[in-house]
Order: structure tokens, then sequence, then C-alpha cells
């Protein structure tokens, strides 16, 4: 568990002191994410909904600064990539209120689906440790990079472009 700590605190490090971003540049691919969680409405979302398109996933806090200064930007990414690319937002419920999280999403008028990990289930198992943290995934759930820190279009547009719609 130390290197883990020890590995996240260097990204962390990393994120803050070099360009203010960080990525795990993957490989090969490194298997795949799944979760069973719901929306603010309590429907159940399986991630395998959206297996046979890209997805890129973003751990949030409604607390957290980075997070909510990404979140015009992933909305953004969201429409642009419509069709291309699914954003899906999964809230760190057990660490937030999820009145202040549904507050925060329409006031910046996020459409993307946000799904609520009131037991943090999700986040312990795919170690989210930093936040924001954001997986891309490709069109089989694969996970193919991981990001540490906000996610802008610019940032995310060479990991689009790069795999020339294998993804």
């Amino acid at each position: 568990m130390s290197k883990w700590l020890l590995a996240t605190t260097c990204a962390l490090l990393l994120a803050t002191t070099h360009s203010s971003r960080a990525e795990a540049i993957l490989p090969k691919p490194q298997g795949k994410l799944e979760f069973a969680i719901p929306d603010r409405q309590g429907t159940l979302h399986k991630l395998s909904e959206w297996q046979g398109t890209p997805v890129l996933i973003n751990f949030w806090a409604s607390w957290c600064g980075p997070c909510r200064s990404e979140l015009p930007d992933l909305q953004e990414i969201a429409r642009q990539q419509a069709g291309k690319l699914t954003v899906i937002g999964v809230n760190l419920t057990k660490q937030d209120d999820p009145d202040a999280a549904e507050a925060l999403l329409m006031e910046h008028g996020i459409t993307y689906p946000n799904l609520y990990d009131a037991l943090g289930e999700v986040a312990e198992r795919n170690r989210i440790s930093v936040i924001p943290t954001s997986f891309l995934l490709d069109r089989n759930g694969v996970i193919r990079h991981k990001f540490y820190g906000p996610i802008t279009m610019a940032r995310i547009k060479p990991f689009l472009d790069g795999h020339n719609g294998t993804l």
C-alpha cells in the first residue's frame, strides 16, 4: 500500500509542478473497469451499457477545486465528441454531499451522465486516491489511459487522435 501511496503522491506532485498535468500512458491494455452504481434518480447503471463506444470516466467531488474547474471542459468534450466518445462522471458520494454535487452539475449545465458512488466501492476498487482522476476506455471497455488532474479538450484530443479511430 505504501508503494501505491508514494506513486500517487509523485503523480500529484508531477501534476502540480510540471505543466499542471500528468497521465499514466499505458503501453498495453490494462484490463477493464466494471461497476453498477446509480444515477441521481436511483437508476442502476452498468459501465457495460456504454460498450461499443469509447468512454471517458471522470471521478470527482463537489468540494474539489480542480474537479469544479474541469466541469465546463468535460461538458464541451461531451458535446464536441457526441457519438464518438461518451463522458461519464462518477461522484465520490461517500465523501461528498449529493445535493451539493447535483447543484454544481446544474450550475454548470452538465448534461452528460453522472453516477453516484455512495459506498465508495468503485473508487476503492479502482484505487482512486487523487481527484480528479479519469480513465479513457476503448470501445471494448479496456483501459487505455489514466489521467490525474483536470481534463481539457487540449489534453484529451491527442489521445483521441492518436488512436486513429481505434479506441
